[in-house]
C-alpha cells in the first residue's frame, strides 16, 4: 500500500514539474525612441484631493494645481508638485523612476525617512515614507502620492490624488 501511495505521489510531482503559470504579465515595454521622462515631460494642470488615512476625503478636495515632469536621464525624472492653497506636505519635488508600459508612461517611487525642507510648519517633523505611484497616457497625468509624517509619538499619512492634462 505505501508503494502504491509513493508511485502515486512521485507521478503526480512528475505532472506539477511540467505545469507553468499563464504568460499575463503586463511588461511589454513596447518599442519607442525617446525616454519615457522625456516622452512625458511638461507641466500638467488639474486638481488635487487629500485623504486621510483612512481613505475619507479632508477639507482639501478639488484644489488646482500642477504636476511638473522634468525629465533627468535614462528612466528618472524629477517631479515637482503644487496646489493653491498650498499644502506643505505635498508641494516640493523628488525623483521618480518612470517606465513604459506599452504606450503609457508609468511613475514610481518610495522613499523611507528623511527630512522636510523648510516649509515644514516645525522643525521637528520627520518624513516617515513617500510613496509616488501614477501614469501618464495621452497626455492625461494621473498620479498618487502618500506622504507619512512622525512629529513627536504620533505618525500620521496622508494620501494626495491628482488627475490633470498637460499644457501646450
Amino acid at each position: 500500500m505505501k508503494k502504491t501511495i509513493y508511485s502515486l505521489l512521485v507521478l503526480c510531482a512528475a505532472c506539477f514539474a511540467f505545469t507553468s503559470c499563464g504568460d499575463d504579465d503586463d511588461n511589454n515595454l513596447g518599442t519607442h525612441s525617446e525616454q519615457p521622462g522625456a516622452a512625458s515631460a511638461g507641466i500638467y494642470t488639474g486638481t488635487w484631493t487629500e485623504y486621510n488615512s483612512k481613505g475619507e476625503p479632508t477639507k482639501n478636495v478639488d484644489l488646482p494645481g500642477t504636476v511638473e515632469i522634468i525629465n533627468s536621464g535614462a528612466y528618472t525624472a524629477t517631479l515637482r508638485t503644487a496646489c493653491t492653497p498650498a499644502i506643505w506636505l505635498l508641494d516640493g519635488e523628488q525623483q521618480v523612476n518612470c517606465v513604459w508600459a506599452n504606450d503609457i508612461v508609468k511613475y514610481a517611487n518610495n522613499i523611507l525617512n528623511g527630512t522636510f525642507g523648510s516649509d515644514a510648519p516645525n522643525s521637528n517633523i520627520i518624513l516617515q515614507s513617500s510613496t509616488v505611484d501614477g501614469t501618464c497616457d495621452n497626455g492625461v497625468m494621473t498620479l498618487n502620492i502618500q506622504r507619512g509624517y512622525k512629529q513627536g509619538r504620533p505618525t500620521y499619512t496622508y494620501i494626495y490624488k491628482f488627475t490633470g492634462k498637460k499644457q501646450n
